[in-house]
């Protein structure tokens, strides 16, 4: 458990050594963004990834996290059961690392959606993945 706030939770005096990988979570399961002292961030993820939203089942809001490799022009859907488009979370480039969107249970036109399941699908490259939520009101 660390105190909420920035602090200092490693210290190395000296050798020679390399990080491989840092990762933090809050209390509530969202993923915290590790930074070192001289400002560089940790190290960068080796491959595509999306994750399961969380919370699942939601209302209203729920938060999509994805990784990426390299900067690449990124793009995030949501779909109803049908297949139908309902929003475009994210359509651009994005840099490298470790990504977190909202979805707040709205459509392109700012309407509440109705309850049920829907899908996410992340377009990064060749990279392709879908995952499937549920909105519960």
């Amino acid at each position: 458990r660390i105190p909420a706030g920035t602090g200092e939770i490693l210290r190395v005096n000296g050798g020679e050594f390399q990080i491989k990988d840092i990762q933090a979570a809050s209390a509530d399961g969202f993923v915290v963004p590790v930074v070192f002292k001289d400002g560089s961030a940790g190290t960068l993820p080796r491959g595509f990834s999306l994750y399961q939203n969380f919370p699942n089942p939601f209302n209203p809001t729920t938060e999509i996290s994805f990784d990426l490799p390299v900067s690449v022009k990124v793009e995030l859907t949501v779909y109803d059961l049908l297949g139908r488009h309902v929003k475009m979370l994210a359509d651009g480039i994005y840099a490298a690392g470790h990504h977190n969107l909202m979805w707040d249970g709205r459509d392109e036109k700012g309407s509440s959606v109705a309850s049920g399941i829907y899908f996410y699908q992340l377009k990064a490259a060749d990279f392709t993945a879908r995952k499937k939520m549920i909105l519960l009101k």
